[in-house]
């Protein structure tokens, strides 16, 4: 989940396809006021050190503001 930005949804794809390359297809879902928009993408991970590397650099972008 991050803030309403442009750039946000591009910003997660690029990381997700360094570290699991696929063809993804972002689910997008705005909050109710428009602040945030939630993006889910559903990878395949091979190794626990892939999610966690994931998770830290996904965390790292400054619109993002929450990674589940």
């Amino acid at each position: 989940m991050g803030y309403t930005k442009p750039e946000l949804t591009d910003l997660i794809l690029e990381v997700i396809q360094r570290h699991a390359p696929n063809d993804y297809i972002p689910n997008v879902k705005p909050s109710s006021k428009g602040t945030y928009n939630a993006v889910s993408v559903t990878i395949t991970a091979i190794s626990i050190e892939q999610v966690e590397t994931l998770y830290n650099e996904l965390s790292n972008i400054d619109i993002v503001l929450m990674v589940l």
